[in-house]
């Protein structure tokens, strides 16, 4: 009788074959073995099949549940996956990004220190590159020490801060069970209505160690501005009175700080874009005004913020040029 794998690695891929190997590779290269890789493929149509079938002939070791279907997004690619998962833990991988050979293990190690954590996130690091493939930015996000995270205190942090990402992180697969997954109306942002809704229900552990690399391109998805925003702010609106019902003291402030960091995002990312277009920019210059009238005059208290947002206040970073973050 086969043993079953303790942790499914989820991998949703569409159209990124041409990086795809480099996150297997990382997932082969784990010092922890008792591992599974659940891969959906959204429908791609470069070689990204050509790439999934040569690796499972190559890596028969490794337990691969593969799963075609026709494009319907992140969110539906993802909760696929999860569907087909046999391990007791959930740890998740973009195609274009890796996760360190230690990440898998580190993440286990802390679940037997914290058995109560059912989320465990560990830091990552962040290389930007521009259309030409040259590397603009490089920033470190992860927590300074560990910190522990009741449901009450993380809901009301994961609001305006960006606090997990879908990278060196553990999650228990009851979570997924308990919030009904990712939702697939979502095209970005599913990833903050995921953890919010998880929030509500499960402690979270913060580590400081960084276990993986997100690779950010010109072509991501998260690059679009109005679905970004459109997304956020639909996310922070359903999620609005479950914060003033439950943190009526300081819900008020921190949904104001979670739709000015929403109009800032949108803001840098038509700034950095090709997309030009000035009466959507200024109708988040607006947003902007209306909601932290500050921030308009003040471009350190624009840094702080989107710092604060991001998880870089406090932590040490390195950055090269002059790179912008989205979400």
């Amino acid at each position: 009788m086969n043993k079953l794998p303790r942790v499914s690695i989820i991998i949703p891929a569409y159209n990124y074959g041409r990086y795809l190997l480099r996150a297997l590779e990382s997932v082969r290269e784990q010092s922890y073995k008792n591992i599974e890789i659940c891969l959906t493929n959204d429908g791609s149509t470069d070689d990204t099949d050509r790439v999934i079938r040569r690796f499972i002939e190559e890596n028969p070791d490794i337990p691969f549940a593969y799963i075609k279907q026709e494009n319907q997004g992140l969110s539906a690619a993802r909760n696929a996956a999860i569907a087909r998962s046999r391990g007791e833990y959930l740890c998740f991988l973009d195609a274009d990004d890796i996760l360190k050979p230690e990440c898998v293990e580190t993440l286990l190690d802390y679940s037997e220190k914290y058995p109560t954590a059912e989320i465990i996130s560990g830091g990552c690091e962040a290389l930007e590159f521009d259309p030409h493939g040259l590397l603009i930015s490089q920033e470190v996000f992860s927590n300074q020490k560990i910190e522990f995270l009741l449901p009450r205190d993380a809901f009301e942090k994961l609001f305006y801060q960006n606090l997990l990402g879908m990278i060196s992180v553990l999650v228990a697969k009851k979570v997924f069970d308990q919030t009904g997954g990712f939702d697939q109306n979502l095209r970005s942002c599913e990833d903050l209505d995921f953890w919010l809704k998880a929030s509500r229900h499960a402690p979270i552990l913060l580590v400081p160690e960084v276990l993986g690399i997100v690779y950010k391109y010109p072509e991501g998805l998260s690059r679009v501005p109005h679905r970004l925003y459109r997304d956020m702010t639909y996310i922070f609106r359903r999620n609005k009175e479950y914060l003033f019902q439950n943190y009526p003291g300081s819900a008020p402030a921190i949904y104001r700080k979670a739709l000015v960091i929403s109009h800032l995002i949108a803001l840098d990312l038509y700034r950095s874009s090709s997309m030009k277009h000035p009466f959507r920019w200024l109708y988040h210059l607006l947003g902007v005004l209306i909601y932290m009238p500050s921030l308009v005059f003040s471009r350190k208290a624009r840094k702080r913020l989107q710092a604060e947002r991001s998880g870089l206040a406090g932590n040490p970073h390195f950055t090269v040029g002059d790179g912008n973050n989205g979400s």
